[in-house]
């Protein structure tokens, strides 16, 4: 630094991830996330999403696991969590996306993306709990 440049003096208040507004920043850190309870719709497991779309529990009386399901999607949720996202097929529940490969999961969350807004009927190859494979139709 020369001798005429000053140092940059520090701000004199801190700022506020709620941007000024009346409601309060959240107080939740990613250790909680992790620890946070199972979900109420029957998912296990850390991450894995608390709230089923409308009309889920219903649906989730009749739920029965199968090798293909061949579904429509009700939901997508996702956290910012490396290859974490579920797809929730109605009248099945909510499943994982396989995490096995970074680029696949992206491919399989695309494709639930586009089976949700064009209301598509999927075939998903699923083992209970994680999709391996979707196909769109």
């Amino acid at each position: 630094m020369s001798p005429t440049t000053k140092a940059p003096s520090r701000p004199r208040h801190a700022a506020t991830p709620s941007g000024g507004g009346s409601a309060p920043a959240p107080m939740i850190t990613p250790e909680q996330i992790a620890t946070k309870p199972p979900g109420s719709n029957g998912t296990t497991g850390p991450g894995a999403p608390e709230m089923a779309p409308p009309g889920a529990a219903a649906q989730a009386a009749g739920a029965v696991a199968a090798t293909m399901t061949s579904a429509t999607v009700g939901g997508l949720w996702t956290s910012n969590n490396t290859s974490n996202a579920w797809v929730f097929l109605n009248g099945v529940g909510w499943r994982k996306l396989s995490p096995a490969n970074p680029t696949s999961h992206q491919a399989l969350l695309e494709l639930a993306r586009v089976a949700k807004d064009a209301n598509a009927t999927v075939q998903a190859d699923e083992d209970g709990s994680v999709v391996h494979a979707m196909y769109v139709w």
